[in-house]
C-alpha cells in the first residue's frame, strides 16, 4: 500500500467510513499535496488545495510545520 493511500484510507476512517464530498476532496487534496514528489504536480496540488480551502473558508497549510516540543 502507498503511503498517499494509508493516509487517505485513515483520514477517511476518522470520519466514520462516510465522510461528505467536499471532504473527500479536501483530504485527496491536502494527502496529495503533502505526499506527491514531483515538483509540477505537488505545485498543481497544493494550488488546487489553496482555491479549494479558500471556496471552503478553511484554514489549513498544505505545508504543515511543527514548532518545538518542551519537555
Amino acid at each position: 500500500m502507498s503511503k498517499f493511500s494509508e493516509l487517505y484510507d485513515a483520514d477517511i476512517a476518522r470520519y466514520g467510513g462516510k465522510p461528505e464530498a467536499y471532504i473527500k476532496t479536501f483530504l485527496l487534496l491536502y494527502r496529495k499535496a503533502i505526499v506527491t514528489d514531483f515538483k509540477p504536480l505537488k505545485l498543481l496540488y497544493k494550488a488546487l488545495f489553496r482555491l479549494w480551502a479558500n471556496r471552503r473558508g478553511l484554514e489549513i497549510s498544505a505545508s504543515p510545520q511543527m514548532g518545538g516540543v518542551f519537555i
